[in-house]
């Protein structure tokens, strides 16, 4: 079966570096580790993470050495003659502070006039919250860490329910995203059990993005809130993103 060429991204930055990407105030790709001796370029699909009409592009920087840089660029399925829209840090390579402590943001805009898809979370009705959450989020976070210590495939398919049906819109026709794709793969991958790090709600940093429409949830010292790991050596090492539902704070990227 065919299907629609997706827009894509790619985000390169340099070693030794903290920093954020948003599209639409909801991080998509942060990393803190700034031991990190490597410099790291990652592309993937984005559909999920546009708008119709205006978006927002936002990178913050929190620090960086010398002579090092970050770009971020989205295309239509990685093809440089449909570029659509390009962020590049610094914008002209000159010499920067040896080491920046301090957040530095920019925010910028660009259209996607004949792009449709609509993500769920743009219909959610907002909801206030502070850093440490409320009931209901620490509720949706253990519903959603308990699939993974049973090892409850079914369970956890159902709680990613809204993640796969805004994916399968997205993309639609895709022979990954199907239903049935995610129930063989999980299926096996749960079939021995896995090992998982205990979650407590104290170290976890509950974030509200997109109007209070969603919730970005990470731990407070940098690691991903869901870490288990299967007897083959896959890994679940996810932040999650979690918007309200039909009554209830659900998984939706």
């Amino acid at each position: 079966m065919s299907y629609a060429p997706p827009y894509t991204y790619c985000v390169s930055h340099g070693p030794f570096t903290a920093l954020r990407y948003r599209l639409n105030d909801i991080p998509f790709y942060r990393i803190e580790d700034t031991a990190k001796e490597t410099g790291i370029t990652e592309s993937s699909v984005a559909d999920h993470l546009l708008v119709p009409g205006e978006n927002t592009f936002s990178f913050e920087i929190y620090e960086a050495q010398e002579h090092y840089h970050a770009t971020f660029d989205l295309q239509l399925d990685h093809d440089r003659k449909n570029h659509v829209f390009e962020f590049v840090w610094p914008t002209v390579y000159r010499r920067i502070p040896a080491v920046m402590s301090h957040p530095l943001t920019y925010t910028l805009s660009f259209m996607m006039p004949d792009f449709t898809f609509r993500s769920v979370f743009l219909d959610a009705t907002p909801r206030t919250f502070g850093p440490a959450g409320d009931q209901e989020l620490h509720e949706a976070v253990r519903r959603f860490h308990d699939t993974l210590v049973r090892a409850d495939w079914r369970g956890f398919l159902d709680e990613m329910r809204l993640k796969r049906l805004d994916l399968q819109r997205a993309y639609p026709g895709s022979p990954i995203l199907t239903d049935e794709h995610f129930e063989r793969t999980f299926a096996q991958r749960f079939a021995r059990g896995l090992v998982v790090d205990p979650i407590d709600m104290n170290d976890l940093r509950f974030e509200s993005c997109a109007g209070g429409r969603v919730a970005y949830v990470t731990r407070r010292d940098g690691e991903r809130p869901i870490q288990a790991l299967t007897p083959e050596g896959h890994g679940l090492y996810h932040d999650l993103w979690l918007t309200y539902h039909e009554g209830a704070w659900r998984v939706f990227r």
